[in-house]
């Protein structure tokens, strides 16, 4: 039965994900200018790529960008970008953020 969202419904009536409607996300931080060649591997098959912050050098982004398109904020360890930067997003058809917060030691 169709749900009227473009997904089917089965007996129970809870409404079925369509494979064309899953969103995956992949959500990294703290990489410190560090790719980890396993990320390739973890990140297969995301939708996009949400990096919160501590990238350390824009090369990572590069690399995570040839696996998925990528959403970043700098932390305190970035130069590139204002620090404690909130990005809002459009993503699956939805709203979102994402912030860096730095706190003083």
């Amino acid at each position: 039965m169709e749900d009227g969202a473009g997904g089917t419904r089965g007996s129970t009536g809870r409404g079925a994900v369509s494979e064309r409607s899953i969103v995956r996300i992949g959500v990294i931080a703290d990489t410190h200018g560090l790719f980890a060649p396993a990320l390739v591997e973890h990140f297969a098959g995301v939708t996009a790529i949400l990096h919160a912050g501590d990238i350390g050098d824009s090369d990572v982004i590069r690399q995570l960008q040839q696996i998925a398109p990528v959403i970043a904020v700098s932390g305190n360890v970035d130069e590139f970008e204002q620090r404690g930067f909130l990005r809002v997003c459009a993503l699956a058809g939805g709203d979102g953020a994402i912030a860096y917060v730095s706190t003083p030691m």
